[in-house]
């Protein structure tokens, strides 16, 4: 069955028939592993994100994350993300790999919510949430301030 479009309700169908299959509520990695044209990006463009769509099929999600394409808050906005919890996860996570975790790694690891979170909280990069769990950033130097030359 080659079939492009997918009506939502035919989609909510698909993840429950799924589930049924399984015996629990399928992972991303269960639809993609499914041979089917029922694809997770066909999934997420449909809901706005992997969870809306457990959601709306009435199946619990597996991991709440703060992702997804949600209505903007103004700034200042709450976060499930504490900053404390996130700086202790930070450096659990340099602990286990014996060195300041890069963006790559951040973002492979699922116990994190994006770099870009992570920058956001942390005010506005990356390098910033390293340095706020006390770890030196990749590539990272203090750069001495120049003076002006003399006209």
């Amino acid at each position: 069955m080659d079939k492009k479009y997918l009506s939502n309700e035919e989609i909510i169908a698909m993840l429950r028939a799924l589930a049924e299959q399984l015996g629990k509520t399928p992972t991303q990695l269960d639809v993609e592993a499914e041979e089917s044209v029922l694809t997770v990006p066909k999934i997420c463009k449909s809901f706005g994100s992997y969870n809306n769509a457990l959601i709306a099929a009435g199946l619990k999600p597996n991991k709440v994350f703060g992702g997804g394409r949600k209505p903007r808050q103004a700034k200042g906005r709450e976060t499930r993300f504490n900053k404390d919890e996130l700086i202790k996860l930070i450096k659990l996570k340099a602990e286990e790999l014996g060195y300041t975790p890069t963006w790559s790694q951040i973002t492979l690891d699922k116990r994190f919510p994006s770099p870009a979170t992570l920058a956001r909280l942390f005010g506005g990069t990356y390098n910033q949430a390293m340095i706020a769990a006390g770890l030196t950033p990749h590539g990272f130097r203090e750069r001495p301030h120049r003076k002006k030359a003399p006209k």
